[in-house]
């Protein structure tokens, strides 16, 4: 699947870079995808401390991450459970 089909085109001047693709994908696929990320994500209001003020934002936010663990095992040692 080849995303980017179309001409590229660059909308900042000659020293600076922010390429347009155009469309990448259908309304149809934007639209789906747009729902099913608001159903199925849990969305917060995002907080900042300004001047030590907690202020709770109108933007909507979700931090997700993957934990790796790495264990390493030596053969001369017995571990009872992690």
């Amino acid at each position: 699947m080849n995303l980017f089909n179309g001409k590229i085109i660059n909308l900042l001047n000659k020293d600076e870079i922010s390429n347009y693709y155009g469309k990448i994908i259908s309304k149809k696929e934007s639209d789906r995808s747009y729902e099913l990320l608001l159903k199925n994500i849990i969305w917060k209001n995002d907080e900042a401390v300004i001047y030590g003020k907690r202020i709770t934002t109108k933007r909507k936010v979700a931090w997700y991450a993957i934990l790796i663990i790495l264990i390493q095992i030596h053969p001369n040692k017995r571990y009872h459970g992690l």
